[in-house]
């Protein structure tokens, strides 16, 4: 059908043309609007209240004034006064999206909303939206401007044409400004991962009032520690102002913290320590192995390593298998570094299996070092010397020899009234050698005295000991680093003693005995290990105006 055209358009059931009046569909106002019933969906009218064409869309008014809802939603505000306030009032300090209030409306009527305070010290809450539903609801709006003044002033909020809410809201005094600077800082307390702040961790920083009056100044959070501070500013000079610390550090590093009086910044790294130890550097060079171990024979002790750069945190228990020669372990107690350099006690056990050098790759934070015990062979009581067999030499003199393939040493002597052996004696298959054999206590000397200093530790002082004559006697003191050696930490291994006569070694006090109680010649093959030493020295002072005795020297191993 068509009304003002013979052509209606193809599918339409009215057409209608103008092209100088329009189409013109029931005028109604809402209430009028809302009677109709029933309401089939795209039912069509005007609504004169709002001056919107609107259709039923079987749920809801809607029409093309706001590309929705049109209806203004209408309610009552039923709370004003408790719900949250959030963001700072503060005189002189503009409002943000922070600074905003929370009002309870009972909606009526669904549609769209606006609500607003007057305005008030400067300051103005405004809102907007939709109610979906009716029923009680809770609606947010936003502050705006600056507050003029400090105190407590009264807020009249309204929700369309509803009756005022009254809300009092106090702004606090304005801050004392300025400008704050981190140049200079003075940063006091410990700051360590795990640890928590305490009133000892503060940070003073200057800082050039704008004017007097309080103020408060923070940094933001980070690494779970924030600092704070208040005061009032007594004058505008150039001052400190304190921060303290409050939090638990949750890592280590370097955190950059902000700090900030009212619109003025300022940064400053903070390191915060680990709680875990740390050193810098890790020195196995100048450990001293104190006892000797001996192949195939249970072996102990406790030597100490070096460290710089620690930061007084703790290390956790750690073992290390020896390498190169199998069957040792070193133990690391759990401790706590020292801050700056220190000593590790590193505990050595077990049964070395062979002779050579061990070592253990010690590692401790990252950083490593080589800690080497030297195992040596047990004690040769033969006839043959397997080490460095000590030529008879001048007092004064030095001698070198090699021990094994790649250590050697050499011996410096001193010594009185000793001469050297001329003949060749040999009793149950051992005999002197006259180049290297020592005579002491000869007739013609009251006492003979001699002392060997060696340049590296020693171990397995082998003596062979012909005696021309019963009652001598000697003693022999070995040292290490100029300290004596206690008789009762050597071990002393016995050859033959039996062998045309008896002898008799005993340890007294810091001196090896060794006694020739027998009548006429004889000889005696002894050992003396168990410790490490660097100088022995012999004496004679008990002869009875026989020819003496001759000695014979072997060093089995060197450090």
């Amino acid at each position: 059908m068509g009304i003002g055209t013979a052509n209606p358009t193809p599918g339409s059931m009215l057409d209608v043309f103008s092209t100088n009046k329009g189409f013109l569909p029931p005028r109604l106002t809402t209430a009028q609007r809302d009677g109709i019933n029933p309401k089939p969906g795209g039912l069509t009218i005007y609504n004169a209240d709002i001056n919107c064409l609107q259709y039923w869309n079987t749920t809801a008014w809607v029409g093309n004034c706001s590309g929705g809802t049109v209806d203004p939603g209408a309610g009552t505000i039923t709370n004003c006064t408790t719900g949250a306030l959030s963001g700072t009032y503060q005189q002189g300090v503009s409002m943000t999206s922070a600074n905003t209030v929370v009002i309870t409306v009972n909606v009526t009527t669904i549609g769209a909303w606006t609500a607003n305070s007057n305005t008030v010290n400067g300051v103005q809450f405004t809102g907007s939206g939709d109610f979906t539903s009716p029923g009680s609801q809770n609606i947010t709006l936003r502050a705006n401007g600056v507050p003029v003044s400090n105190g407590t002033f009264p807020f009249s909020f309204t929700v369309g044409s509803s009756t005022a809410c009254v809300r009092n809201i106090t702004f606090s005094a304005s801050q004392g400004g300025g400008t704050i600077s981190c140049n200079n800082a003075v940063l006091s307390g410990t700051y360590k991962q795990g640890t928590a702040m305490t009133s000892a961790n503060k940070i003073e920083l200057n800082v050039t009032p704008a004017s007097t009056g309080p103020w408060s100044a923070s940094s933001n959070s980070v690494n779970g520690i924030k600092f704070e501070g208040s005061g009032d500013f007594q004058s505008i000079a150039t001052q400190k102002i304190t921060l303290y610390a409050s939090g638990t550090p949750q890592g280590a590093g370097d955190h950059n913290f902000i700090f900030t009086l009212g619109s003025s910044t300022c940064n400053r790294n903070i390191n915060f320590a680990s709680n875990q130890g740390t050193i810098i550097g890790l020195d196995c060079s100048q450990a001293v192995q104190n006892n000797v171990a001996t192949a195939n024979s249970s072996y102990s002790d406790n030597m100490f390593i070096k460290y710089t750069g620690g930061n007084g945190g703790p290390y956790a228990q750690q073992f290390f298998n020896s390498k190169g020669i199998l069957g040792l372990t070193a133990e690391i107690s759990a401790g706590n570094f020292v801050n700056g350099s220190g000593d590790i006690q590193v505990k050595i056990g077990g049964t070395p299996t062979s002779t050579g050098r061990a070592y253990f790759e010690i590692n401790l934070d990252g950083k490593s070092c080589y800690l080497y015990v030297f195992v040596v062979a047990p004690p040769d009581l033969g006839n043959a010397c397997y080490g460095f067999a000590l030529p008879h030499t001048g007092s004064g003199g030095q001698a070198s020899g090699p021990i094994s393939t790649n250590k050697f040493v050499t011996a410096t002597f001193n010594h009185t009234n000793v001469g050297q052996a001329t003949g060749v004696y040999t009793f149950c298959g051992t005999s002197n050698d006259t180049s290297k054999s020592f005579a002491l206590a000869v007739a013609q000397y009251s006492y003979s005295t001699m002392t060997v200093k060696f340049d590296k530790p020693v171990v397995n002082l082998k003596v062979k000991s012909v005696v021309l004559n019963s009652g001598e006697d000697y003693t022999i003191t070995l040292k290490r680093n100029n300290k004596i050696i206690s008789s009762s930490d050597i071990i002393v291994s016995l050859g033959q003693t039996t062998c045309n006569g008896s002898f008799t070694i005993s340890k007294n006090g810091n001196s090896i005995y060794v006694k020739r109680s027998g009548s006429g010649v004889g000889n005696i093959v002894y050992n003396l290990g168990g410790v490490w030493f660097d100088e022995m020295t012999l004496e004679a002072t008990n002869h009875n105006s026989g020819n003496g005795f001759n000695l014979d020297f072997c060093i089995g191993d060197a450090l």
